[in-house]
């Protein structure tokens, strides 16, 4: 029968040095460095973080803190987490583009120190700083990190619970249970019940795998208290819930649950073709290059699980855990690639334990692995050397310290990755993987903020600059043919987004004046009355801010109303190629409006 007893606390390898906090400042330097080096050198990106700060703006301009909100109406996407800790960063470093991601960075770092923590308890400080390292590093997960999508924050808080959840039922903690709840309940607040699906799937499956006897899970049991442990989550979860819903009248949790939940795992809320296979492919990609020992990892793993002298082997947890949110995804008819982020703590904690036993055990299976994977990781240094060298001559619009960071970073890359194999040659096979993490980190430190900021140049910043010349305006204000939420940030008022040249109606001599931003190739669509002119006021490559003499914006009705005259079966099969997406802001309501924009409305 297997038995539930926790390893000895000194027992890992390197945990006695006295030198042993050396790793965990070398990691700490790391991430903070990858986390916030030019954090906030790039304006907002569409799309994936641009509602966030718009609304978080609002919310503290109207001082309300209760009922999401974006472009003047309900926002009816998202809990509330994102935006409290959004405004709490904007409040201390001011309304600019580090302070709304300053929030997300600060908790990835402690998420990838936790992860530290865990694995180290585990298996001394190597288990720990590759975990750590692999975390911090992965592309994937540190370019919208950065961004700070919502997905990367509900990975935070759900890793966070993993790590305390492992914590007390491998490292046998009795004081860290209360851990799991809390951040269960703020990974709920932060996007609903799929933290308890996946969270609650994960444990499932680990206990599918490992059949643990009745006594076992008794023991179990008893270690994660769950009475007092489901008290703790209410607690942190229920508070927000029903305040929201008092205010809306319950329309915010009826909305919420019914169409942006279950109405987009049905896949009509976004419209894209799905594939079973997209999120082996995100993964397998967007963790280069450790996403080269997952399959050994996982073949390992599951064929030595009854050897385990635990009754929860942390590596089947954490591969069930990543494996669950894997398929809840792809079985979803909504396919984002954000969605997937959750998965990417326990895979990580699965590699740097693996990597670990391969290190201290005689493993042929593993060290044929490693030796593979570091030739290849070799071969990929090079390739990126070349690159570094050939981008700034091949893309000739880099500005300057993209420029001149993309060889150095090639350099690091080529340098590093070559001493890992050299070092694996001569079987210094922990100093190896060592210098194959840091040498990731500090190649990702340079690569990621480069790809952002250049991504950001050719994408976004000509409409962000054009649009700041109608700062705070009280004239109207429409985008046309296009969605882009960082507008309304940097308008700093609302925006109507219009896709008809129709909606430009004749004006009463009353009406506000109308600024219509356009496309410069898309701007003649917008002269189809004879009696309403088009002025050019300026105008960047591709962008053109225009002003309407004698028309303005017809209106839709707001959101809130929209949603109000649903059933809830309407909200569950409601095919948006008919409607749109409602919770895409295309016109400007009256929520907490501010009185020197209601005024004009």
């Amino acid at each position: 029968m297997l038995t539930l007893r926790r390893p000895a606390a000194k027992a890992a390898a390197g945990i006695n040095s006295a030198k042993h906090w050396l790793a965990p400042l070398a990691l700490f330097v790391l991430a903070v460095g990858l986390l916030f080096f030019r954090l906030g050198d790039a304006g907002l990106i569409n799309i994936c973080e641009s509602f966030y700060p718009a609304s978080v703006r609002e919310m503290i301009e109207a001082n309300s803190y209760v009922i999401p909100q974006l472009n003047y109406q309900v926002y009816f996407s998202k809990p509330i987490m994102t935006f409290w800790l959004m405004a709490a960063s904007y409040n201390i470093f001011g309304l600019n583009d580090f302070g709304g991601r300053f929030a997300q960075a600060a908790l990835t770092v402690v998420l990838i120190m936790a992860c530290f923590y865990v694995a180290r308890k585990m298996k001394g400080n190597l288990a720990g700083y590759l975990t750590g390292a692999f975390l911090a590093s992965s592309p994937f997960l540190l370019i919208f990190t950065r961004a700070s999508s919502i997905d990367s924050f509900f990975t935070v808080f759900l890793g966070l619970t993993l790590c305390a959840f492992l914590h007390v039922v491998s490292n046998g903690s009795k004081r860290a249970w209360p851990l799991i709840y809390i951040c269960l309940g703020l990974a709920v607040l932060t996007k609903g019940p799929a933290a308890l699906v996946l969270f609650g799937g994960g444990i499932a499956l680990s206990l599918l795998v490992l059949r643990p006897s009745i006594a076992d899970f008794k023991s179990l049991s008893d270690k994660l208290h769950p009475i007092a442990g489901s008290l703790l989550f209410l607690a942190v979860v229920l508070p927000w819930w029903l305040a929201v819903a008092i205010a809306t009248k319950g329309l915010f949790p009826e909305v919420f649950v019914f169409y942006e939940n279950i109405n987009r795992y049905l896949g009509h809320v976004v419209l894209r073709r799905t594939f079973w296979w997209r999120y082996l492919v995100v993964i397998a990609v967007g963790l280069l290059p450790w996403s080269l020992y997952l399959p050994a990892v996982f073949f390992d793993t599951f064929k030595n699980r009854k050897s385990t002298d635990s009754l929860l082997d942390p590596r089947v947890v954490c591969l069930s855990f990543a494996a669950v949110v894997i398929a809840f995804f792809s079985f979803s008819s909504t396919q984002l690639e954000t969605y997937v982020l959750p998965a990417c703590p326990p895979l990580a904690l699965a590699v740097g334990l693996t990597l670990v036993d391969w290190c201290k055990g005689f493993n042929i299976f593993g060290m044929k692995w490693l030796r593979g994977v570091s030739a290849a990781v070799r071969f990929m240094g090079w390739v990126g050397f070349i690159v570094g060298l050939a981008a700034p001559w091949y893309f000739k619009d880099l500005i300057p310290w993209l420029a001149f960071g993309m060889p150095i970073a090639g350099l690091i890359v080529a340098l590093g990755f070559n001493w890992q194999y050299k070092l694996l040659k001569a079987e210094r096979i922990e100093k190896s993987l060592v210098v194959m993490s840091t040498t990731m980190c500090l190649f990702s430190t340079l690569l990621v903020p480069i790809c952002i900021e250049q991504f950001y140049n050719d994408t976004q910043k000509e409409v962000h600059l054009l649009v700041s010349n109608i700062k705070k305006t009280p004239a109207q204000v429409g985008l046309f043919m296009h969605y882009l939420p960082a507008t309304m940030y940097y308008t700093e008022g609302p925006i109507d987004c219009f896709f008809n040249a129709a909606q430009i109606v004749p004006s009463k001599p009353d009406s506000q004046k109308l600024y219509v931003i356009a496309r410069t190739n898309e701007a003649a669509a917008l002269s189809i009355n004879p009696k309403i002119t088009i002025h050019r006021m300026c105008q960047t490559q591709k962008w053109g801010l225009y002003y309407v003499q004698g028309g303005t914006l017809a209106k839709n009705a707001p959101l809130e109303d929209t949603f109000r005259r649903l059933s809830i079966m309407d909200m569950v099969n409601m095919d948006n190629r008919k409607y749109g997406v409602l919770t895409d802001y295309y016109s400007g309501g009256n929520l907490n409006l501010p009185e020197r924009l209601r005024k004009h409305n």
